[in-house]
């Protein structure tokens, strides 16, 4: 599980742990100022709380980076609502804690700047609320304190999600680092094998060629059992030839391979760019050197 789904995994259970908690306070300790609420009352104070729930479920869902700004700042707009409304129809402000939650989902939606304006507003808002329950004294005292919790929600959730970036980041470099090493070998491997295969191909290929050559001279010079044998040596030299080009082809053949570290490389980019279907059917282009032309021309 990556870090960042880790947090809005963490976020939500705090959430619902509140939620759970102040439904509690409100059905035992508030019983009474529930009760004073009415029929109505009561079922718009069930529905924001429950809407509440629903609405930062959505809101910490491991997706929620990939769905429309909009849509998430009215889940915010609309869970905030709920939230005065949870305080303000029993006229218990500690139903104002669910700002909290609200200020802990705003980071990496809005610009810094934005998101302190937001808090700010909704915690004015609150004071006006809250001076119409309690003493003015108490409301700023309040509202202080729920302004603090906000702005420690809000940074403790950037921290957090900063933090899961930088170490996305670092497992991506560190990916990214053993496949530049794993290609980096393959072609080390690559170059070793064409060597070898120029090596051969010029100290024993050429010099077999000219002891061909020679023998072939030779055997029209001489008569006899002597030419019967360099016949039988002739065809030993070509026969040594033919196996060193079959060393030398099979180098070459075997050292272009570099699919393997490519493919791993590909794997590890975060997105990939779709290709037509020629251009990943296509065979990869043999590398080859001017020396190992010259080769192959001489060979031919």
């Amino acid at each position: 599980m990556r870090t960042s789904s880790l947090v809005q995994r963490w976020l939500r259970i705090a959430g619902t742990i509140t939620w759970s908690v102040i439904g509690v306070t409100f059905l035992v300790f508030f019983r009474g100022a529930s009760a004073g609420l009415g029929g109505c009352g009561w079922l718009a104070w069930c529905a924001a709380f429950a809407t509440f729930l629903l609405l930062f479920w959505r809101g910490t869902a491991p997706d929620v980076a990939e769905r429309p700004r909009r849509r998430r700042l009215a889940s915010l707009v609309l869970q905030a609502t709920c939230a005065f409304l949870i305080a303000g129809l029993p006229s218990k402000p500690v139903g104002f804690i669910f700002l909290t939650l609200v200020a802990a989902q705003m980071p990496g939606l809005l610009p810094t700047w934005a998101t302190a304006a937001w808090i700010v507003l909704q915690t004015a808002v609150m004071g006006w609320v809250y001076a119409l329950i309690v003493p003015a004294w108490e409301a700023e005292a309040y509202v202080a304190v729920y302004l603090g919790f906000q702005a420690f929600a809000y940074m403790v959730v950037r921290a957090a999600q900063s933090e899961a970036a930088a170490r996305f980041d670092l497992a991506a470099t560190h990916q990214q680092l053993r496949d530049k090493d794993a290609l980096l070998a393959a072609s080390q491997r690559l170059a070793e094998r064409v060597r070898i295969g120029h090596d051969l191909h010029d100290a024993l290929g050429l010099h077999l060629t000219a002891m061909c050559l020679n023998l072939e001279v030779a055997a029209h010079l001489t008569v006899g059992r002597a030419r019967t044998h360099i016949e039988q040596a002739q065809g030993l030299a070509r026969k040594l030839l033919d196996d060193v080009r079959a060393v030398v082809s099979e180098l070459r053949g075997a050292s272009g391979d570099l699919s393997p570290a490519l493919a791993s490389m590909a794997a590890a980019l975060p997105r990939r760019r779709s290709t037509s279907t020629s251009e990943r059917t296509r065979a990869p282009w043999p590398i080859r050197s001017g020396r190992s032309r010259c080769c192959a021309a001489r060979r031919s």
